[in-house]
């Protein structure tokens, strides 16, 4: 599928101006200035305008900051060799070389599983930055929360802080 983007899908719906003008003001009346959410706009009008073939696959449309981590196995980098020159078995030394394996392999699925699933906290920030961008006041999520806090107020700032910067979204001006 093409990616469309923001300005290229105001070139590409621009024969329908109708159309174009009211996804800007859609994008004004919000206060939508982050490429990315006009983006993830466009290829669900994209989507939802194209005609349904006959295979028709469900898809998550997923956005990460940064680069995807790569998979590295360092093995320590150590040889083997028989033992009756002074080195361990061959069983012994494959044993140990897969459970490096594994234990890299682990780590590499916890950070890629955290890249795309985000921490356990991530939810609950994103609920927070949600009801901010809609003009709730920190005060008034921080009210809600349920648990005691020592500074209520500055958890829900702070979670909603970095749940904002780990996705790239802009907070909406608080004057």
């Amino acid at each position: 599928m093409q990616r469309l983007g923001w300005s290229h899908a105001l070139e590409h719906f621009a024969k329908d101006s109708d159309l174009a003008e009211r996804m800007k003001y859609w994008a004004d009346h919000f206060g939508i200035r982050d490429e990315w959410i006009l983006d993830a706009a466009i290829h669900t009008l994209d989507r939802s305008l194209r005609p349904l073939t006959g295979h028709h696959v469900k898809t998550k449309l997923v956005y990460l900051n940064g680069d995807q981590p790569l998979f590295r196995f360092d093995s320590g980098l150590r040889d083997w060799a028989p033992p009756e020159y002074g080195y361990e078995t061959w069983e012994e030394f494959a044993k140990e070389q897969r459970t490096l394996l594994n234990n890299e392999l682990a780590s590499y699925k916890r950070a890629v599983k955290l890249r795309y699933e985000g921490s356990p906290e991530m939810a609950r920030n994103a609920r927070w930055a949600v009801m901010f961008q809609q003009n709730k006041s920190i005060r008034q999520i921080g009210s809600e929360l349920s648990r005691n806090y020592d500074d209520p107020e500055q958890t829900v700032r702070k979670a909603i802080k970095r749940f904002a910067e780990s996705i790239g979204l802009t907070l909406r001006s608080t004057h």
